[in-house]
């Protein structure tokens, strides 16, 4: 009975700090499961299922279950939550990702492939009244579970692995900005890719296309109701140009400014925001210029957090797969150029030396230090060691993405597609910071952009204003690091 299936139905892997009761209604998920399990044995041929586990709830947007049946075959299942919006174009965008990703790249071995799709459907007009992907058990854990206590040839077995997956994910060019879904026969034949890619891998061109971004930055919430350009995009100026014609929309949408979760906004801001977007706008044609490394359009994996990468339960941690593929898009490539997550230090503590191959020293304070403080020292000690290999692997085999770290506006290129679409929701504070990154660079970009010198910079900031940025970022950097440590003390994953 439905009764029985509770726990199958509702989150269970963790709690929220706060708004815990509208985050469950939100990840609770009701489907057929008898349904659900006759279209498994059909899958796999056997007679019944006889266990059901939940591995994971993927960042709250996803159940994820592991099925083994009485022929001893296993496999995955990913159910969404309702907090995935757009699910049916999400679905059906992620599936073609995965295929397209295992079959791009079969013979590469430096790929941590995604598990191979059995079946899938992309609405709930079907019997088990949800949308669902079935795929390929891959047996292992999260490399998360790992990640803190692992050393030496281990450590440096995972990082490689993650390291070569993003590598040759960002290896093609494509021709837009986008999403991939497969092609359908009464579509318009158009090419996947530019240059020499075009003929070499023309049978991609004809399973594949480029369609709307199912990023869930442009669809979450409210925003998925506005009507906006969602892409395809032909270029990166166009897309960042669509995220800021999209904000402006929102500023005008009650449904959007009433939403109780924008903590850091209120509505003395909305003149702030209008003038933010149009510094935004005026900026475009200095900082995306076209035909370059930077705005070029790239594979991106949305979710390279290392709960998502399995790897083997003991032994050496060489990942096996990677699971979740979902909001997966095509982006600039400098969207893409961001170290894993999971490799972050807290760099208020370390300064990384210029020769990388020297050791990080530790703070000349430590000794001094709280016993709780020096646990959490010596563990980000360790990940600067492990962003410090990363770094040295991206100079030696990525030495164009090496070269756009160097950049001193880099970080504000990296995020302003993602500051831009957030700027509701998380307050003007982070786009005031990239904004200002920009003004402090500018003859810099001036340069770069092949404009003429002595342009006047639209990033307009008083020097009141700057003073108030950089001290709102000095509180902000504050509260993140206590944060952190706070997760840290009570081992929260989120």
């Amino acid at each position: 009975t439905m009764s029985n299936h509770a726990e199958l139905f509702s989150h269970t892997t963790g709690r929220w700090l706060c708004n815990e009761e509208t985050f469950k209604n939100l990840t609770y998920k009701r489907f057929n499961v008898e349904a659900m399990e006759k279209i498994a044995c059909g899958t796999l041929d056997a007679q019944r299922c006889i266990k059901w586990e939940k591995v994971g709830e993927g960042r709250s947007f996803n159940k994820v279950f592991l099925l083994t049946f009485d022929n001893d075959k296993k496999v995955g299942l990913r159910i969404p939550n309702k907090l995935v919006a757009n699910i049916e174009s999400t679905i059906a965008s992620e599936v073609a990702t995965m295929e397209y990703a295992l079959h791009r790249h079969e013979s590469c071995p430096t790929l941590i492939k995604p598990p191979k799709v059995l079946r899938w459907e992309s609405s709930s007009q079907n019997p088990t009244e949800t949308p669902f992907i079935l795929h390929e058990y891959i047996d292992g854990v999260p490399l998360s579970s790992r990640w803190r206590a692992i050393e030496g040839d281990s450590a440096g077995r995972a990082l490689i692995g993650v390291f070569w997956a993003e590598m040759t994910l960002t290896n093609d060019t494509f021709a837009k900005h986008g999403s991939l879904y497969f092609r359908d026969p009464s579509d318009k034949h158009e090419s996947l890719y530019v240059g020499e890619k075009c003929n070499e891998l023309s049978e991609f061109s004809r399973r594949y296309k480029i369609g709307p971004t199912t990023d869930p930055l442009w669809w979450r919430g409210a925003y998925g109701a506005l009507d906006t350009n969602r892409g395809p995009w032909p270029d990166m100026k166009t897309m960042i140009k669509s995220a800021i014609d999209l904000q402006l929309r929102a500023l005008t949408d009650i449904t959007v400014l009433q939403n109780p979760y924008n903590y850091n906004t209120t509505t003395s801001d909305i003149p702030v925001f209008h003038r933010l977007l149009n510094i935004c706008t005026s900026l475009l044609d200095f900082i995306t210029p076209k035909a370059t490394l930077a705005a070029s359009p790239t594979l991106n994996h949305p979710d390279l957090s290392f709960n998502n990468f399995i790897v083997p339960p003991d032994g050496l941690s060489m990942p096996r797969g990677l699971v979740d593929w979902q909001g997966s898009s095509i982006q600039p490539f400098i969207n893409c150029a961001g170290i894993p997550p999971d490799m972050a230090y807290d760099e208020s503590y370390f300064k990384l030396p210029v020769d990388r191959k020297d050791d990080v020293p530790w703070p000349v304070n430590f000794d001094s230090m709280p016993p709780d403080e020096q646990e959490f020292v010596t563990f980000h000690r360790r990940l600067a060691h492990r962003h410090q290999s990363y770094v040295q692997l991206t100079e030696q085999f990525m030495p164009d993405r090496y070269l756009l770290w160097a950049l001193p506006h880099a970080s504000s290129l990296m995020r302003l597609t993602h500051d831009i679409l957030r700027c509701i929701a998380d307050g003007p504070q982070p786009l005031r910071e990239n904004l200002l990154l920009i003004k402090n660079n500018w003859e810099y970009i001036l340069k770069l952009s092949s404009m003429e010198t002595g342009v006047p910079c639209p990033v307009n900031f008083s020097e009141a204003e700057v003073l108030d940025i950089q001290q709102e970022k000095e509180k902000r950097d504050t509260y993140d690091r206590n944060v952190a440590i706070l997760f840290e003390d009570i081992n929260c994953a989120e």
